[in-house]
């Protein structure tokens, strides 16, 4: 008796593909319960509110010149609930990840034209994910579960937004997409114009392309434009008001030396194709060949989506791409009243490799139109073994460095216990030993953080009171 194949396995393996990604990134880093790099700014907020010196004005204090209320309200709610658990942030962090790649999932669903299809492109795309996530969760808790915010909350702002193209203008989605974008605006400013500049790039090349679309887009257009002008204003008063020296983190500062930003934005998306430990060991010349190549295909890719687009296809793709060039435009003014940073910064790559999967979505599309069914399956068999080639290439050397860094933090930890603040303030970029002790000392005596599970002995003196 002959059986006909299992029908259901492609709906079973999508989810299959998902669910590997918070595991694989689970697996690969065995978080550390302990405050790393700017969690220690943040550390006085849950102090404050177990001695009852908490003000609620105290969560809207910008970072640095960004306002991030969404994180200090989570990183206060962890305190609160957890007694500050950085392992539960963590999985915080992965939670909004898999989140973000639910969203892919049913995006794609929408795309393809059959399950094969929706498998293929979903394991180009989070190929891709994955590597990012690698890339990203070694640095901190705090960078995962902002950025897992950042793009959850934008990808389902242009999910709405397509669903509001698609069925005639309905104001319900219209409503839901601007919402995303509003709370995003609110959590955090710079990020929030980063998202609310490429949604603009989007909407202009809908309204350049397709005629028909600008009836429908009007409307949401103006608000995207107001929602732009609040992040501005939000961002223009925490950068000049709130900050001893606004000269140094002025975001709006006029843009001067084109050469050396159009370097730095060359140098940025070469960096994107890499892991941080790998670039340090390439030439400079390869990322700089590299990142001109791969802007180079992101206008071919935005060409392709433009010619090809149909009625009903998801903008995605599209805005990721163009995600990763609002970003670099936001780090070269940023940075325009400052020396610049380098571009091979592990908090800059995560953040532009965001086009990459847009740019897997758009290629996987094409390949799959080709008209002769061999070369099809051949071009998009070799492009997958490609991207899963060199992804785990990236990732593999990130595991590596993870391996020496999460002992580092174990390091880190036993030096607290031992009260050796001098060492632990060295190597974390606070305000130098007094904070890292303070805190410490508190933690100590309200059974917060590594001391939850029992107060360990030492000088520990009280939390000042605010004045």
């Amino acid at each position: 008796m002959t059986g006909k194949p299992f029908p259901g396995w492609p709906h079973l393996a999508c989810p299959a593909l998902l669910a590997a990604a918070p595991l694989l990134c689970l697996y690969a880093n065995p978080y550390p319960d302990i405050l790393m790099r700017d969690q220690w700014r943040m550390a006085p907020l849950v102090v404050d509110y177990h001695t009852g010196n908490l003000r609620l004005t105290d969560i809207f204090i910008p970072h640095y010149d960004v306002s991030i209320v969404f994180y200090k309200a989570l990183f206060l709610l962890n305190g609160i609930v957890l007694k500050l658990n950085m392992p539960a942030e963590f999985l915080l962090g992965l939670f909004l990840f898999f989140l973000y790649t639910c969203v892919f999932f049913f995006s794609v669903r929408q795309a393809g034209n059959n399950s094969k299809h929706t498998i293929l492109m979903l394991a180009m795309v989070l190929v891709i994910m994955y590597s990012q996530a690698q890339s990203m969760l070694w640095h901190s808790s705090l960078i995962m579960v902002s950025f897992g915010m950042l793009l959850l909350l934008s990808v389902l702002a242009i999910t709405f937004f397509d669903k509001f193209i698609r069925d005639g203008g309905m104001p319900r989605h219209a409503f839901l997409s601007l919402l995303c974008i509003a709370l995003l605006v609110l959590g955090e400013t710079t990020a929030s114009l980063i998202t609310l500049t490429a949604i603009i790039f989007l909407l202009a090349i809908h309204w350049i392309t397709t005629k028909s679309l600008r009836k429908k887009i009007f409307i949401y257009s103006i608000a995207i434009v107001l929602l732009y002008t609040v992040a501005i204003a939000l961002q223009i008063f925490y950068s000049f008001s709130m900050l001893k020296s606004p000269h140094e983190y002025a975001f709006m500062a006029p843009i001067s030396n084109f050469t050396q930003r159009l370097s730095y934005v060359i140098n940025l998306f070469g960096a994107s194709l890499y892991i941080y430990k790998t670039i340090e060991s390439l030439p400079k010349w390869v990322v700089f060949a590299s990142g001109a190549t791969l802007i180079g295909l992101y206008f071919f890719a935005i060409i392709s989506f433009v010619r090809h687009r149909e009625n009903g296809d998801s903008s995605l793709p599209l805005f990721l791409i163009l995600f990763s060039f609002a970003f670099a435009l936001a780090l070269i003014i940023g940075r325009s009243g400052t020396d610049f940073s380098s571009p091979f910064a592990t908090r800059y790559v995560h953040a532009s490799r965001v086009g990459l999967a847009g740019l897997a979505w758009i290629a996987g599309s094409a390949v799959l139109r080709l008209p002769r069914p061999l070369l099809r399956k051949c071009l998009a068999a070799a492009c997958l073994f490609l991207l899963m080639g060199f992804e785990g290439a990236n990732m593999y050397q990130m595991k590596i460095y993870n391996a020496a860094w999460y002992p580092f933090l174990e390091r880190q930890k036993r030096m607290l216990l031992a009260q050796r603040y001098e060492r632990v303030a060295k190597i974390s970029p606070v305000r130098g030993i007094h904070l890292v002790e303070q805190v410490d000392k508190d933690f100590r005596r309200l059974g917060l953080g590594m001391y939850r599970n029992g107060v360990v002995p030492g000088n520990a003196s009280p939390a000042p009171a605010r004045k």
